[in-house]
């Protein structure tokens, strides 16, 4: 596994969709922007990290795909670490 370290200055400023900067309080934990996007702040700062990452990185994936839906499995079939089986 290949770590990068990035530096998170400016990361919940810039618009993760049209790299804008909106500045906001500490407190405002919703990032809205001029171009649309809203969604919270730490969100925001998690994809640009990850932009970030993805270009800083040595290898190039072979295929970049929206990730596929999850499947939804039933909280009665899941059993939690250390708990007796039934």
């Amino acid at each position: 596994v290949e770590v990068i370290k990035i530096d998170p200055k400016n990361t919940t400023i810039n618009c993760s969709n049209c790299k804008s900067k909106v500045y906001k309080k500490l407190y405002n934990r919703i990032h809205k922007c001029k171009c649309g996007l809203e969604i919270d702040r730490d969100y925001n700062s998690a994809i640009n990290i990850l932009n970030i990452g993805q270009g800083l990185s040595k290898f190039t994936p072979v295929e970049i795909e929206p990730l596929r839906e999850l499947t939804k499995v039933p909280t009665s079939s899941v059993v939690e670490a250390g708990s007796s089986l039934r």
